[in-house]
């Protein structure tokens, strides 16, 4: 009995092992995703030569891209893992390689309005105390800068007859970063520069919030890479110097920020077209 019954068995069995035919839908989904996942084994081949091999013998997916991102990461510039994460969230629809294949998601560091707002509290008094010595570019309409506010938050952190002698709407941006330039306190000039978005570096000058970026930089080519990793390299050259005039700072603000206006208002007051004035800060100086 139980020999004749085995044939039963086994076609049953077949008819769960054996899947249908797929529908022309499915068949592409599994035909794109195939071609998306050898434009990511090309990628890492050609940016990773080194850990490639590592790489793509990964298995689970996840795991294979989170080899990748560290390795990238390490090799040239960090990513957005944020932006990366978001990724699993959406395999229903998209292979994860072809998410990836929209662009470099990288890590930007820029400003926006909102930023500019809540300064104080975000970055706290060291930080705005610096901005208070620079004037926003004219492409900021009018209001954008809230710099009475500033001046009402700063008087909290430093002495008025200190704050009296800021001048009132700021100095130039151009005249600032002129007059620090190569000194121990440029980092005073890239702050501005930096929250101004003014510093001529794309990680710097872009808000990952603003309506302009969507999540992604340049295409994953070598030369899009060698020129990102370049910008990450300044754009972490300025905000060290930043960082460590910030720090200073908060060590004594109330006795180290007059020592930095006395300074930036000498080094202003002798640029060629600000000799003679009546202050580094112009008729605008006095309150």
């Amino acid at each position: 009995m139980l020999l004749k019954q085995r044939p039963l068995l086994l076609e049953a069995l077949a008819q769960v092992l054996i899947p249908q035919p797929p529908s022309i839908s499915h068949a592409l989904s599994l035909l794109n995703t195939t071609d998306d996942y050898a434009w990511f084994r090309n990628t890492v081949q050609e940016l990773l030569p080194e850990q490639a091999k590592e790489i793509l013998a990964i298995a689970n997916p996840g795991k294979q891209m989170d080899a990748f991102v560290a390795a990238f990461s390490e090799e040239h510039f960090p990513l957005d893992e944020g932006w990366i994460d978001g990724f699993y969230d959406q395999t229903d629809e998209h292979s994860i390689w072809a998410l990836l294949k929209q662009g470099i998601p990288c890590i930007l560091l820029g400003f926006d309005d909102e930023d500019l707002h809540n300064i104080w509290e975000s970055w706290g008094p060291a930080m705005g105390s610096m901005l208070l010595l620079a004037r926003e570019p004219d492409y900021y309409y009018a209001g954008a800068v809230p710099r009475i506010a500033w001046f009402e938050e700063a008087s909290f952190h430093l002495p008025r007859e200190t704050l009296d002698r800021v001048p009132r709407n700021g100095i130039p941006l151009q005249d600032l970063e002129q007059a620090l330039q190569g000194t121990p306190l440029q980092g005073v000039a890239d702050a501005a520069s930096w929250v101004y978005c003014n510093t001529d570096n794309g990680i710097l000058n872009v808000s990952p919030f603003g309506e302009e970026f969507y999540g992604f930089c340049d295409p994953w080519t070598h030369d899009s890479v060698q020129i990102i990793r370049k910008e990450w390299q300044k754009a972490e050259a300025l905000t060290q110097r930043v960082n460590t005039i910030q720090e200073w700072l908060k060590e004594d603000l109330k006795g180290r920020f007059p020592q930095v206006l006395d300074f930036t208002l000498e080094r202003v007051g002798h640029l060629p077209h600000n000799q003679g004035r009546q202050s580094a800060g112009g008729p605008e100086h006095k309150q």
